[in-house]
């Protein structure tokens, strides 16, 4: 029989339990070695969305090893999401993942939303004459993803996908 070791999970869920984005939740679990094809590995992370690439990014590059499962049969290919704001930028950049998202977006300094053809609000970000951080940017979360994908890849783990985390028993 195998010896069951200790692992740490850091589940990423987000709304209604999609394992996409949100809270990242960290505990010591055992699991048993016949159980699963667990390498030796010291972060389990399961969700291969932003939040969950991001976080295997960082912890490889503190030297942890890193396994990145998804129940999702593979990437998005659409996006939830439009709008890469400064410190998410900073982040992306701080892992090396940032790549050439600044290229390929637009910049948003103001935008402005219409209701029956009439401006209903402006909205104004950043101050680029303070030289602050990037203002947002508008690209699509499934181009992100990519990107984080990119950089995952070059730093070890790979994300796999059609792998649900089915169970925990914790000690």
């Amino acid at each position: 029989a195998c010896e069951p070791r200790f692992l740490h999970i850091l589940v990423i869920a987000g709304p209604a339990g999609k394992s996409d984005l949100g809270l990242a939740i960290t505990k010591r679990y055992r699991y048993d070695n016949h159980v699963t094809d667990t390498a030796e590995i010291d972060v389990l992370v399961v969700g291969a969305g932003p939040t969950g690439l991001t976080l295997a990014c960082a912890l490889r590059l503190h030297g942890l090893s890193v396994r990145v499962i998804d129940r999702a049969d593979g990437p998005a290919t659409t996006s939830r999401a439009n709008f890469l704001h400064a410190r998410g930028s900073e982040v992306l950049g701080r892992i090396g993942a940032l790549g050439t998202l600044p290229e390929e977006s637009l910049r948003a300094m103001r935008i402005t939303n219409y209701l029956g053809g009439e401006p209903l609000m402006t909205l104004e970000f950043g101050d680029p004459g303070l030289g602050t951080a990037a203002p947002p940017m508008v690209v699509s979360q499934a181009r992100v993803e990519a990107a984080l994908r990119g950089r995952c890849s070059e730093l070890g783990p790979v994300p796999e996908w059609g792998r649900a985390l089915v169970g925990v028993r914790q000690d």
